[in-house]
């Protein structure tokens, strides 16, 4: 083994990164010379270095079979890719056929194909034996290649290849098969992708005289930058002198289909290309050619197009000349009616595009850089079916200057489309781009450090096209702009300028992708090259009043992937906060505030921090998810209310460092994958002098969530994916939503004086507040008689004082009933005597308090102070309560209402159906759907054939949690029948009905009183005290209690 060699130092390879690695090997290798090698090498790899990149463990396995067998047999095992070679063959023949072949090919294709004279190379070893292999190769993990050699494609596959070879000097046959489930590389992405190649050629003779070069190949679906195709196919078949090649795409897009059939010819001083078949198209249109378009290469590096011309209906497109370095070659376009919106239904991008291009224009070049003259217009461009307006360059030959002079206009013409302002209330697009273009110099663009310059006047803009300038940074615009820029460069680079004055006649609108809300802006607005977006003290408004003002910068880095930034916000009771529920984040709501914000960082790590606390304004609402699926990852949330902003003085703020491994080859995180987490970086101070609101959300759906009105100090903290927030709110109101069952729910009211506290994970505060339960009682009940009068009821009111301590995870809870401080209440000195004696009593008081959060009232009492269990029965179960109104109107209707609406959009579970032919030769049918994994389920039973066929039993049950289910019927009751023939004739009453369903499975009664009382001795904290009761007599028994 040896540990941190240099790699380079034994790999002299200039492409390779630079290598540090641990390795374990092992070689047992003999042999004198290359085709007596036998044996095994061993390489395990346990940590390697490559540039910036950490790699996990590796290995590569080789063993050579001896020289004496049938058959030689290489193999090699790795972590990149498995590979056997195996066949009669002299490993040294084999390096040496190689390179004799290579410069074969080398020096065909540039004397045949390209025309270029070389040097004739003559082989000074003949090699006559046939060398026969056959190689079986598997890809696996291509990424450690990518590692060690960057300029290697990032290459995602599982691929197995098959290959045969016979070779010697004179002659040389193959073929290869390459079959993958799944290609991904780059912008290409292939789903049942197979590869066909197969050949032969000799040595003596050139190309176009013996050879023989088929290639196929099939996807059943194919993505590659704008295109994307369903069974697509492409052969080629080169056979001495002749091309044919033929391509078929059964689907782009949505409807089209594309077909292609060429055939060519290779002569001594040209390629020439005939286009016999070509359709791209759909039912409504279908692009075909005119004739037999030809492309020609030519030996003077010239290309000739002739007759290609290509239409649809009324569209036209034809393309006739020669682009040459001779000045008097050129190219002629006629283009006519041709439809943009079709165009960019093929292609499929991100932005859909529209209008109808005409054009008449001649050029030279074949460049990136167009020098044209003529016209080309575009009527009604418009993007992503938003109007953009009318287009048209103009461009003419200025021969004083030598130069073509280009005129680029836009405009938006409100007689030509009133629809547009009338609908969007907008002011159209108008601005005017001059400037030139450098004529070519016998072919060539002069070597200018300005090769063409172009003056921009936007003498108005529509605002909504802001986010196709800058997606990243602004995701909505509204409104007008005005402003002027410049265009210049040459073949190597361009730069750009631009200024832009933003709400010149009223506020824009503006929605950035960095601020989950929208505002009205008007400021300066500059855009480069260099320098990405500069705001210049930008004026913003939100929507309720509130202001701030922006500056800083967002740089698109030469519109690469990674983007730089450094904004801040100044705000005066600005609206910095907007959003609403998503488990994935830490918190939501909206809040108000004044104080500097800034973010900077990058587009795929952005940093958010506040330079001085945020003074949160009234009205304002953070609510906190203590769900699990909010959780990031194990111990990895944390909130704090502090008394000082210092980060020293934070506790239990931990961080991790995650080490990448790029070792499976999997490309890099795109920006779009990211989370919010995985984002973010944050540093947020708020104080909050004024009343605002913090939430503790439970469960959405039940409502089960702690609302609490108050004031405190707030520090949120986001890094690595883990969240902080530390401090104190102190309450001054608020409700609590008890929630029991999915079904029972009691509104408690928040006593002023409470506190909720972080200490480090937001789901574990540590909470001090009293949550109060007020209803008025018949207190007659609680008399010695415990007799129940409703005509004589005196009903005071009474509150139920709820203590909650303890943390989340950990609830410590004490109640008690006590009368509020109002004069009613204060009148009777027995009451509070009687009370007292309830809350002394702890079972009693757990008995009374279920009862009074039930159905607001006290279970009558003996003179003994037990209560009377017949009349807690006709409480539960009395005529007058077979259904508490408030549980059924209050808790079940919109409980089921909101929870059946959360559930339609889950998807069809399952249909049941039987069939059953009865003795009276009738059909019955049956049927029952299931809904939302039988949550819902709808049932119909009875008879569809015969004279009384009928609607028959219809059903519904809606099952609200494992106990409670609701059912609602219509069913048909006989009250006789006869039969008469083989009909059969009855006569039915109708009944229809609803009711409530419970199921509960208990192996004994103390196990089912358990179970109904278990929600309410957790709320009361009982089950607690009886645990710890049993622990003291378990010590007072002398038992061990561990």
């Amino acid at each position: 083994s040896a540990g941190n060699i240099y790699l380079n130092d034994l790999i002299r390879d200039g492409r390779m990164e630079e290598v540090y690695a641990d390795v374990e090997y092992d070689f047992n290798v003999k042999g004198k010379e290359w085709n007596e090698l036998f044996g095994q090498v061993s390489l395990d790899i346990t940590r390697a270095v490559a540039g910036d990149d950490t790699l996990g463990r590796h290995q590569i396995y080789v063993d050579f079979n001896e020289p004496e067998a049938q058959n030689r047999i290489l193999r090699l095992t790795s972590t990149a890719f498995d590979a056997t070679i195996e066949g009669d063959f002299e490993p040294a023949s084999l390096v040496t056929l190689g390179k004799q072949w290579s410069s074969y090919f080398t020096q065909r294709v540039k004397e045949e194909y390209l025309f270029e004279e070389t040097d004739v190379i003559s082989d000074s070893i003949r090699i006559t034996e046939n060398q026969n292999v056959s190689v079986t190769a598997r890809l696996k993990n291509l990424g450690i290649i990518n590692a060690y050699y960057p300029a290697f494609p990032m290459v995602t596959t599982s691929a197995r290849i098959n290959s045969t070879v016979n070779v010697n000097s004179q002659r040389l046959l193959f073929n290869a098969t390459l079959i993958d489930s799944k290609t991904e590389m780059k912008n290409l992405e292939a789903d049942s992708l197979m590869l066909q190649l197969t050949g032969g050629f000799r040595k003596e003779a050139k190309l176009k005289e013996f050879s023989g070069l088929q290639f196929q190949a099939n996807a059943s679906n194919l993505d590659y930058g704008y295109l994307i195709g369903k069974q697509v196919s492409i052969s080629a078949n080169v056979n001495q002198d002749s091309v044919d090649i033929q391509s078929n795409i059964r689907q782009i897009a949505d409807e089209a289909s594309f077909v292609f059939n060429a055939g060519g010819h290779i002569s001594d001083n040209a390629l020439s290309l005939f286009i016999k078949n070509f359709e791209l198209g759909a039912d409504t249109y279908r692009w075909v050619n005119r004739g037999t378009p030809m492309v020609e290469y030519q030996a003077d590096e010239s290309l000739v197009l002739r007759n290609f011309v290509f239409e649809s209906d009324s569209q036209f497109v034809g393309i006739d000349g020669t682009f040459s370095n001779l000045p008097e070659d050129s190219v002629n376009y006629n283009i006519s009616e041709v439809r943009l919106d079709r165009l960019s239904d093929l292609i499929a991008g991100r932005l859909s595009f529209g209008g109808v291009l005409n054009g008449d224009f001649t050029t030279r070049t074949l460049t990136t850089v167009p020098t044209i003259q003529g016209d080309v217009d575009v009527e009604a461009f418009d993007l992503d079916g938003t109007l953009f307006g009318d287009v048209n360059i103009s461009s003419k030959y200025n021969q004083q200057l030598d130069r073509f002079d280009t005129n680029i206009s836009v405009s938006t013409d409100s007689a030509k489309y009133p629809s547009y302002y009338a609908n969007s209330d907008r002011q159209g697009q108008e601005f005017d781009i001059n400037g030139y273009v450098l004529a070519p110099v016998e072919g060539d663009f002069p070597d200018a450090d300005t090769l063409y310059q172009f003056d921009v006047d936007f003498k108005n803009i529509d605002l909504w096209i802001l986010p196709y300038i800058g997606p990243k940074v602004f995701a909505e615009g509204a409104g007008l702009a005005q402003g002027t820029g410049k265009i210049w460069g040459n073949l190597e680079t361009y730069d750009f300028e631009s200024s832009f004055d933003v709400g010149t006649e009223d506020a824009a609108y503006l929605r950035p992708n960095f601020l989950d809300t929208y505002y009205y802006a008007q400021g300066n607005l500059t855009f480069t090259r260099n320098a990405g977006f500069t705001f210049n003290d930008i004026y913003l408004i939100d929507p309720s009043g509130g202001n701030a003002i922006l500056g800083g910068f967002y740089d698109t880095n030469d519109f690469g992937p990674t983007d730089s930034m450094r904004i801040s916000l100044e705000m005066d009771e600005f609206q910095f906060l907007n959003s609403s529920f998503d488990p994935t984040v830490a918190f939501f709501g909206k809040a108000y505030g004044s104080s500097t914000v800034t973010i900077s960082g990058t587009n795929l790590n952005p940093v958010l921090r506040t330079e001085q606390p945020i003074v949160i304004s009234d009205f304002s609402e953070i609510s906190i998810p203590l769900l699990e699926e909010t959780e990031f990852n194990e111990d990895s949330r944390f909130i704090r209310f502090v008394d000082s902003f210092d980060v020293s003085d934070l506790t239990n703020n931990s961080s991790s460092a995650n080490e990448r491994n790029r070792i499976n080859g999997a490309p890099n995180q795109t920006e779009e994958e990211l989370t919010f987490a995985e984002r973010f970086t944050l540093d947020l101070q708020f104080v909050a002098n004024n009343p605002m609101t913090v939430r503790l959300i439970f469960d959405p759906v039940t409502g089960d969530i702690v609302t609490a009105d108050g004031t405190g100090r707030i520090r949120i903290l986001l890094d690595d994916e883990q969240v902080s927030m530390f401090g104190r709110f102190d309450i001054t109101g608020g409700r609590y939503q008890f929630v029991s069952g999915d079904i029972f729910t009691r509104r408690f009211e928040l006593e002023p004086g409470g506190s909720i506290t972080w200490e480090g994970d937001p789901a574990n505060a540590r909470l001090n507040l009293n949550a109060i339960y007020g209803a008025r009682p018949d207190i007659n009940t609680l008399s010695n008689t415990g007799a129940r009068d409703p005509e004589n009821a005196q009903r005071v009111p009474v509150e139920l004082v709820l203590n909650i301590g303890g943390t989340i995870t950990s609830i410590e809870n004490n109640f008690f009933f006590r009368l509020p401080n109002t004069f009613e209440s204060q009148q009777s000195s027995t009451l509070s005597t009687q009370l007292a004696s309830i809350n002394r009593d702890e079972s009693l008081k757990l008995i009374q308090a279920t009862n009074f959060m039930l159905m607001g009232d006290f279970i009558p009492v003996s003179s003994a102070g037990q209560t009377q269990n017949n009349l807690f029965g006709e409480n539960l179960s009395g005529s007058a309560a077979v259904l508490n109104p408030l549980l059924s109107s209050q808790v079940i209707n919109p409980l089921l209402s909101n929870q059946v609406n959360s559930l339609l959009n889950s998807d069809l579970s399952s249909l049941d159906v039987d069939f059953n032919l009865n003795t009276y030769n009738q059909v019955d049918l049956g049927v029952a759907l299931r809904l939302y994994n039988d949550k819902l389920i709808l049932r119909r039973e009875g008879q569809i054939t015969g004279r009384q066929s009928n609607i028959g039993d219809l059903g519904a049950t809606y099952q609200i949690n494992r106990t409670f289910a609701v059912t609602a019927f219509h069913r048909q009751e006989l009250t006789f029948g006869t039969l008469s023939s083989t009909d059969q004739s009855q006569q039915s009453q109708d009944i229809n009905g609803v009711g409530v369903e419970a199921k509960v499975s208990f192996n004994t009664w103390d196990e089912f009183f358990k179970r109904l009382l278990s929600p309410f001795r957790k709320l009361f904290g009982s089950d607690k005290k009886e645990q710890n009761q049993e622990d003291i007599t378990e010590n007072r028994l002398g038992e061990d209690p561990t």
